[in-house]
């Protein structure tokens, strides 16, 4: 219990850290909010089952402060459904089937290189961390057309840290934007060391809206 509370209070600082960082550079900031859908799955060396996508929605708030003209970092604090659908033979006539939904709350940390114009575009990439606050894990083990208890195949806890590499890029039109993104997990998502390789893979598609409230305060003056 403590433990997870001592995680939960170093991730948010973590947080405020990079935000108190990043003020240091900048005060020309702009916020904005991102909706998305997600098609998750894994991906992994030790991975020898039938994958299926996994739908999932997310929301992110973010602040974006300018490097140089065409350069900023965008941190941002969200929350994304993750998780994968799938089927492997365990064996001769055994076959496990697992439905995994994994909610995270995630920090991507995004530089981002913009063209300014009315119509512009940017591309992003960086890390994206996450810490996974629910699990609903659905498993069924069936042997030679008898259903058998599933976590003698399934035995994994899921980790409660993520980490992730993130590319995407974007169209925007007055502030309103539509973004696509590649997430590729460089952890396993299973907690210890001698599990199998497995990471998150997400594809998302988001439909956003960035607010600059320092051009609004000029604009009132």
């Amino acid at each position: 219990m403590l433990k997870h509370l001592f995680e939960k209070i170093l991730f948010f600082s973590i947080f405020i850290l990079i935000l108190n960082i990043q003020n240091s550079f900048s005060q020309e900031k702009t916020f904005g909010i991102r909706g998305y859908a997600n098609l998750a799955s894994f991906v992994g060396r030790d991975i020898d089952s039938e994958l299926s996508n996994k739908f999932g929605l997310g929301l992110n708030l973010y602040v974006d402060i300018p490097v140089d003209y065409v350069i900023s970092v965008q941190t941002e604090l969200g929350f994304s459904q993750k998780g994968a659908i799938f089927t492997k033979q365990v064996t001769r006539n055994g076959i496990l089937s697992v439905d995994a939904s994994l909610s995270y709350i995630t920090l991507p940390i995004l530089f981002k290189v913009q063209n300014n114009s009315i119509i512009s575009a940017y591309i992003l990439g960086g890390p994206e961390f996450g810490y996974l606050i629910t699990t609903n894990v659905q498993k069924k083990a069936v042997v030679n057309t008898v259903e058998v208890i599933p976590e003698q195949y399934y035995p994994y806890t899921f980790s409660k840290f993520d980490l992730n590499l993130v590319v995407g890029g974007a169209i925007m039109y007055r502030g309103i934007y539509v973004e696509a993104r590649y997430n590729l997990g460089v952890r396993s998502v299973y907690e210890g060391n001698n599990n199998p390789d497995t990471r998150n893979k997400v594809i998302s598609f988001a439909i956003g809206y960035r607010m600059d409230f320092r051009k609004k305060r000029r604009k009132r003056r």
